[in-house]
């Protein structure tokens, strides 16, 4: 035999069959004893005896009924808790169970280095440039070296790059790229304004909202040039990484092959 929940919708149906049982009954018994004692003094009271029992029958009634709603929507509640957190733990149970995609900072940095002289400053800095922009949804490239004996950042390539006066220099400290290089940490900025950058094209003009500046670090640590590049869309820390590490793999190579020219 089916057992009966707590919560079943059938008790209340049949608590109120129950009662109206219960109340015909007593009704029955009632009936019954006046009929036998002939006592018509006790009708009325009978009667009152019966209507008193059917409605403490009709009260109790209500308030099992109540119950019975109150703990079927509470069950209704933990149901819904339940189905929540385990969908929740299934939901991270996926996220621990997918593979993480990994990314050869160092490779992606040496794809960006350039097969060509070195020594030939522009040219070496312009694939640099071309390759960055190839490679990374970068609309704007410059790059500048600092001139050992004045100390000044001086403009020495650029991608997408057009202005009718020269670019200006700066020392350390000077500008954001000057503070750049007196700090010696790549800087991302999201959200610059819009007469910042300019970008030129045949199809109008538009103006980039994210620029990452990263130093060029010698062998001694010592930043020997700036790189800026604009782009439309935000640089996520990944790139932030492999730039960083593009900075420095410059820095050695530009040192060294300096040192050679002079030796």
């Amino acid at each position: 035999m089916k057992q009966l929940k707590p919560h079943s919708r059938l008790i209340p149906s049949l608590l109120l069959a129950l009662l109206m049982v219960g109340i015909l009954l007593i009704f029955l018994v009632y009936h019954n004893a006046l009929v036998g004692t002939n006592a018509k003094a006790n009708e009325t009271g009978a009667i009152v005896s019966i209507l008193l029992s059917a409605a403490v029958a009709v009260a109790l009634f209500l308030q099992t009924t109540r119950v019975i709603s109150k703990n079927q929507g509470l069950s209704d509640e933990v149901a819904s808790l339940k189905r929540t957190i385990k969908a929740s733990q299934q939901k991270e149970v996926v996220v621990e169970t997918t593979t993480e995609i990994t990314i050869d900072t160092n490779a992606e940095a040496e794809k960006l280095i350039p097969n060509a002289e070195v020594d030939d400053q522009v040219s070496f800095l312009e694939k640099l440039l071309s390759n960055i922009a190839k490679q990374h949804d970068i609309v704007q490239g410059l790059a500048y070296l600092k001139d050992t004996e004045t100390g000044i950042f001086s403009f020495k390539a650029g991608y997408a790059f057009y202005t009718e006066t020269a670019p200006p220099t700066y020392t350390e400290g000077e500008t954001l790229s000057g503070q750049v290089a007196k700090n010696k940490q790549i800087l991302n900025i999201s959200d610059i304004p819009s007469d910042y950058i300019t970008i030129l094209s045949g199809l109008g003009k538009g103006s980039p909202k994210h620029l990452l500046i990263i130093p060029i670090l010698g062998i001694d640590e010592q930043c020997i040039g700036i790189i800026e590049l604009a782009s439309f869309s935000r640089i996520n820390s990944a790139n932030e990484e492999i730039f960083a590490l593009l900075g420095k793999k410059l820095g050695v190579l530009i040192t060294n092959t300096h040192k050679h020219i002079e030796e």
